[in-house]
This record gives structure tokens, C-alpha cells and sequence, in this order.
């Protein structure tokens, strides 16, 4: 079975992991400045956390945000995000999507209430989501890049935080792991703290920042890989199953993290006729948030729209060129 997601760890990756294995030195001693350096640009800081989502926690944390208050994220997102918000003593305040897969300024305003306090923006897939246009509410702006590329030049400073997460099927792998970027002075105390606090239960071994070094060193082979499979995904397709990805793509092909479409046919169907085929699918998020929260899916249209046609098919620089083959050919045959 091809896997919908595995992370791309060569023979040197392996091989500086082997060294600080066999060091002996596996927590403490590491260059976590070298390593932020890596990630952050200029003189933005950057803090290390053993999650995304801990790391997104440790983001609505720094902002001292007021206990009770709703934080705006659309429904279309991974139940982390909620579980940080939730962690945080705040309330998720669901809205729903524009035509793509993200929130805009009016589905946000449509979820404004007086008890407001923070919106999070989680652009899925690799998507750019510019904090800029947000700032008209007048709230603090959390920008979870966990489905982002990491390079330091795609920072966004109109946010007030950025988040990132190194799981293993992440861009990059840190077998685990996540950060905070921020320019906020008013933030490094708090962040910082807590840094030391969730390192202390949780530490992030030397062999996971080796691990996550290594990777973040070679981002351009991971970027010039993904743009051959996406090309070969795309231009092998009927351009209407990519067209709204491609509609509202704002990166380069290399820096997406998902490759979906929108199937004519029910998930579970093309599932189970892919898993025939080798090939494992996946949708875009296993569930919308309004859902577990018991609001009814009328009052977001777009996102149940998208959810129950967006297919995402295995695009990852571990494929190798034979399963990207047998991808292609199922995709073409079942689409």
C-alpha cells in the first residue's frame, strides 16, 4: 500500500542522527540558536515546544488573553487547534469558509461578538493566509502555519505569532516538535518561560532537533521535489479536479504540503476503490469542528461543501518515482 504521508529521511539525515545517538549526549548540549536561526528571519525570535500544538497554546498563552474569551477559526481544521484554544481557558468561535478552503475578513466578521478576543488563521495544505487583511478587527492575529513549508521568507509579520509543527508527516520532520516565531517584545517573557517549563516535562531530544536540522538544511531539495510531483499530479488530472486548489494556490508548487481535488464521487467509494489499487486517500480534514461542538452544519455551507469533495492524494518527497507512477495511474483511471 502507497501511504497517503511518510516522511523524507535520507541515508545523511540517518547518519548525523546516528551520531548524536551514539554521543551519548540525547538531551541538553544541542545548538537550539542554530537551530532557531534555521527557521527564524532576521532578528525574529524563535521558541522550541514538543508539539504544534503545544506550541499553539504557548502562542495564545504569551498574549495573556482574557479567560472566557472566543477566538475566531473556521470549522474546516485540525481538532489540535481546538484543543489549544480549549488549553488556553478560550472559547473556539467557528466560522465558516469562502470559496476555497480558508476564512476571509467576511466570514470572520460574521462570527464577531463582543466576547472576541483573538482570531486564528489555519490556511490547510500549504496555503499562505496573510494576516494583513485580519487586522481591520483590531484583534491579536495567530497565523498556525503547521501545513506551511518552513522558510523563514514566507514569516509573516503582520501576524502576532507564527506557529510551525515538525511532525513526522509535516513538511519537514522532527519526529515531533513544534515552534513559535514572534516579534512581539510583550510576548519573549511568557514564551520563554514556558519554553523552559514544557522542556522540562517534555523535553525535545538532541536526536529529534538533529533530526529537524538536517531536514531544514535541504528545504530546497524537499521544494524542488514536491514541485515534480505536483506538476506530474496536475498535469496528468482533468484541470477541473485541481482548478479550485489552483484557483486559490498563493505559493509555489513546491511549498504545498497537500495535493487535493474535488471528486464528483463520495469519499468512502473512492477510498475503497483506491485502497484496491495500492494507493492510500485521505480527505482534506477527518472532521469539521462545528460538528463536535453540535451546531448545525447549515450555518457553514462552504465548509461542509468542501469537506465532502476535497480528496487528498499522496504527495510527499519520499514517493519514489515508481509509486508516483502507480498514483497516476489510479488517479487517472478512478477520477
Amino acid at each position: 500500500m502507497i501511504t497517503h504521508s511518510r516522511p523524507w529521511v535520507t541515508d545523511a539525515d540517518a547518519g548525523h542522527v546516528a551520531a548524536w545517538a551514539l554521543s551519548g549526549h540525547h538531551l541538553g548540549g544541542f545548538d537550539d540558536a542554530a537551530l532557531a536561526g534555521l527557521l527564524a528571519p532576521g532578528d525574529t525570535q524563535c521558541f522550541l515546544f514538543p508539539s504544534g500544538r503545544m506550541a499553539l497554546r504557548a502562542a495564545l498563552a504569551a498574549l495573556a488573553l482574557p479567560v472566557g474569551g472566543e477566538v475566531i477559526v473556521q470549522t474546516y481544521v485540525c481538532d489540535a487547534v481546538l484543543w489549544a484554544i480549549e488549553a488556553c481557558g478560550l472559547v473556539p468561535a467557528l466560522c465558516d469558509l469562502d470559496d476555497g478552503w480558508t476564512c476571509s475578513p467576511a466570514t470572520v466578521a460574521a462570527a464577531l461578538s463582543p466576547r472576541s478576543v483573538a482570531i486564528v488563521l489555519a490556511p490547510p495544505f500549504g496555503f499562505a493566509q496573510p494576516a494583513l487583511a485580519f487586522r481591520q478587527f483590531g484583534l491579536p492575529v495567530v497565523s498556525d502555519r503547521c501545513q506551511s513549508a518552513p522558510h523563514p521568507d514566507a514569516y509573516d509579520t503582520d501576524a502576532d505569532a507564527t506557529v510551525l509543527s515538525f511532525h513526522p508527516t509535516k513538511y519537514v520532520s522532527g519526529a515531533g516538535g513544534g515552534a513559535v516565531l514572534t516579534h512581539r517584545e510583550d510576548c519573549l517573557g511568557a514564551l520563554r518561560h514556558d519554553e523552559v517549563a514544557q522542556s522540562q516535562s517534555a523535553p525535545w531530544s538532541n536526536l529529534q532537533k538533529a533530526l529537524l536540522s538536517c531536514q531544514l538544511a535541504r528545504l530546497h531539495a524537499f521544494e524542488a521535489r514536491r514541485d515534480v510531483i505536483f506538476r506530474a499530479l496536475r498535469d496528468s488530472l482533468r484541470p477541473a479536479l485541481s482548478a479550485r486548489m489552483e484557483m486559490h494556490r498563493s505559493v509555489a508548487p513546491g511549498r504545498m504540503f497537500r495535493f487535493v481535488v474535488e471528486a464528483d464521487e463520495p469519499f468512502g467509494d473512492l477510498r475503497e476503490r483506491f485502497a484496491a489499487m495500492g494507493v492510500a486517500v485521505r480527505r482534506g480534514v477527518d472532521s469539521l469542528a462545528h460538528g463536535s461542538r453540535g451546531l448545525p452544519d447549515a450555518l457553514f455551507p462552504a465548509a461542509m461543501a468542501r469537506f465532502d469533495a476535497t480528496l487528498s492524494l499522496p504527495f510527499y518527497p519520499a514517493l519514489s518515482d515508481t509509486d508516483l507512477a502507480r498514483v497516476l495511474s489510479a488517479s487517472e483511471q478512478l477520477l
